[in-house]
């Protein structure tokens, strides 16, 4: 059982891996945004091209954004299997 469960979360990393995920944020005049980008926002920015992702998997490496550029994030997807995802912040 728990070998189907790692072949899962590997081939969920793959897609993960192929994917380009942007992040929209509100944005002021120097770029820096409002707030700041989370879990939540990858998560629901993962899940508008069809993979649910559980937002507590996802770690975002350096600290959550605060303006628009790349980054990238870690999602430990089974206790054996972690990948990385790099994603955007873009302004709305």
């Amino acid at each position: 059982k728990d070998a189907k469960l790692k072949d899962e979360a590997e081939a969920l990393g793959s897609k993960l891996a192929a994917l380009t995920v942007k992040v929209g944020a509100k944005v002021g005049g120097s770029g820096k945004i409002f707030g700041s980008v989370g879990n939540i926002q990858i998560a629901e920015a993962i899940k508008s091209q069809g993979i649910d992702v559980d937002r507590r998997a996802i770690k975002i490496i350096g600290g959550n954004p605060k303006e628009v550029g790349s980054y990238e994030a870690e999602l430990k997807l089974h206790r054996e299997v972690e990948v990385k995802l790099a994603f955007e912040v873009v302004g709305e």
